[in-house]
């Protein structure tokens, strides 16, 4: 047996480490399920850093390292986790093992030489709460595409409007198109990040956060993680033609009868058909299956003509991020239709048969 095995490595760094410290550095470990081109980790004496082909990310903590190393990100997140997390981490590195002590257990990893964490430039723009943003995101990832070639209809575009506030949107390019105004500081000039990401990224903030723009890419940090996301490139739609401002009628809508009623159409029609009927001044969602039965949600009574606006039950998914009072706008059958509420618009398609 060596003396690394033993435990008696020659002594280059040492120092405890709470193991919960440990895991929250791997958090950034989280983002190669969205880049699987990252494989291993790097740590030197003040954090850790993973870097692949689309995601960046470094989180500040310092450590008894003598030098920069890398080792296996799968093999490092997955040994603290067979350390209690209340324990108190040692830390060792040799020549070639980064070895960590936790109570009566021990991992040694292998670790090769590397150069230091390289970190970004530090962001210019002011901090300020992401939890707005963070709460949308769900929202756009209703009205994106999915397993489509154009991987430019995955994200939300940043657009700054003439008030200097931040214009987010999201459409697949065909049926539906999402928007929210958020008041946020940002050199947004219509780049477009992949919604996931995005979402993965400030899932890794702790409090308020700075955004920052740098040709293609996106630095999001919180002073202590910070992340760099690859815009998407490609021609965004124009969404001008679905956004429609004037409509003839107007019906106020509860977000738990539209989440019953999408809920019907998955279990009673394999075409996931919802129907808005509006028939002797009542009102009420309808699913009508073609050979395993029925459903209504009764809405209300309403002084509006008689109607059947009928959508695809799995557009209206992105509805139910508009709050618990909604406002849906409409001409005709025919036309699209806008959703409103809790400071968001949503267009959708209408089912023609």
């Amino acid at each position: 047996m060596n003396e690394c095995q033993r435990g008696l490595p020659r002594r280059k760094g040492r120092a405890d480490v709470k193991v919960k410290q440990l895991a929250e550095l791997m958090e950034i470990w989280k983002l190669v399920e969205k880049d699987p081109s990252i494989t291993t980790i790097t740590l030197d004496a003040t954090g850790v850093q993973v870097a692949g082909k689309h995601i960046g990310a470094t989180k500040d903590h310092k450590l008894p390292l003598d030098r920069p190393m890398q080792v296996s990100g799968e093999r490092m997140a997955g040994s603290i986790k067979l350390f209690s997390p209340s324990a108190v981490a040692r830390i060792k590195n040799t020549e070639v093992s980064l070895i960590i002590n936790a109570g009566k257990r021990r991992a040694i990893l292998q670790m090769s030489m590397a150069e230091k964490v390289r970190r970004e430039k530090k962001v210019k723009t002011k901090k300020f709460r992401s939890k707005g943003l963070h709460n949308a995101i769900p929202f756009f990832k209703g009205c994106i595409a999915g397993g489509v070639m154009k991987p430019i209809l995955t994200g939300i575009q940043f657009t700054k409007n003439k008030n200097g506030k931040i214009i987010l949107e999201a459409t697949d390019g065909e049926t539906r198109c999402g928007r929210q105004i958020l008041l946020m500081p940002l050199n947004a000039s219509g780049q477009v990040v992949p919604a996931v990401d995005l979402e993965q990224a400030l899932s890794l903030m702790d409090g308020a956060v700075s955004m920052e723009f740098r040709k293609t890419i996106l630095i999001v940090s919180d002073g202590s993680t910070t992340v760099k996301l690859s815009t998407l490139s490609g021609k965004y739609p124009d969404t001008s033609r679905m956004r429609k401002e004037k409509y003839k009628h107007r019906i106020a809508l509860k977000r738990s009868h539209l989440d019953t009623a999408v809920q019907a159409a998955i279990l009673f029609d394999s075409d996931r058909l919802v129907t808005l009927s509006i028939k002797d001044k009542k009102a009420a969602w309808v699913v009508i299956g073609q050979e395993t039965g029925a459903f209504r949600q009764p809405i209300g009574k309403v002084k509006l003509p008689d109607i059947e606006i009928m959508f695809d039950a799995n557009w209206l998914e992105a509805g139910k991020h508009l709050g618990n009072d909604i406002v849906m706008h409409y001409t005709d059958a025919k036309s699209i239709v806008l959703f409103k509420g809790n400071k968001r618009s949503l267009w959708l398609s209408t089912i023609i048969r």
